[in-house]
């Protein structure tokens, strides 16, 4: 659906909200002017995250793929985190500390790399498998954030994980028996679900880790 706009053209009027169970109410979160917003992820003491859509120069709204940019909050406050190059961004997921993970593309605009952003800090470039893309998804309390990425010799997607071991961000593949795998979410203990792609079987199946089907 869209609607007509001062401007002349017309968008998509999503609007990013949080939502109070015990009172039923729905609460718009969309400081910025002009374009849709939309919510990812939000931690257990409330925060969250999300991405807008920016308007472009001419006035025209612009979409996720060319003018996204990712935000964290709380209440009914919310601030974009910046790029990590002059290309859009965006924020997957949001712990109790206001820390974000998500992915961004690269100064070439060519290749998506994961970030993790913590609160009141600034954007940092996870590393990659030597792929094109990456791409970060899950993050607990922590600073434990999974994902997947591409490998560079294969080309296959693969589950990862990056940890932060104090010299810098390290990713390491996730011990799945699939040609391909994914992973979503990573709670406090460390368990991280996701799904391997079994290529003998054709079939696709959830799992959890330490691995268990």
């Amino acid at each position: 659906r869209s609607r007509r706009n001062s401007l002349g053209g017309s968008f998509p009027y999503a609007r990013a909200h949080t939502y109070n169970r015990t009172t039923g109410q729905w609460t718009m979160v969309h400081p910025w002017a002009g374009c849709s917003s939309e919510m990812q992820d939000m931690s257990p003491n409330g925060k969250f995250c999300g991405e807008v859509q920016h308007l472009r120069e001419s006035g025209s709204c612009g979409d996720q793929v060319s003018q996204g940019e990712a935000f964290v909050g709380e209440g009914t406050t919310a601030s974009t985190i910046g790029l990590i190059g002059q290309f859009p961004d965006w924020a997957h997921a949001v712990n109790n500390n206001g820390d974000v993970c998500g992915e961004g593309y690269s100064a070439d605009g060519l290749s998506v790399r994961g970030i993790f952003r913590p609160a009141g800090g600034s954007i940092t470039v996870l590393p990659s498998l030597g792929g094109t893309y990456a791409f970060a998804y899950g993050l607990n309390d922590d600073g434990l954030i999974c994902g997947y990425a591409e490998r560079g010799l294969t080309g296959d997607w693969v589950a990862v994980k990056w940890q932060n071991e104090g010299a810098g961000w390290v990713i390491e593949e996730l011990n799945i028996e699939g040609v391909s795998s994914l992973a979503w979410d990573v709670n406090t203990h460390g368990q991280i679900i996701g799904w391997d792609w079994d290529e003998n079987t054709n079939q696709v199946s959830a799992v959890r880790l330490p691995l268990t089907r």
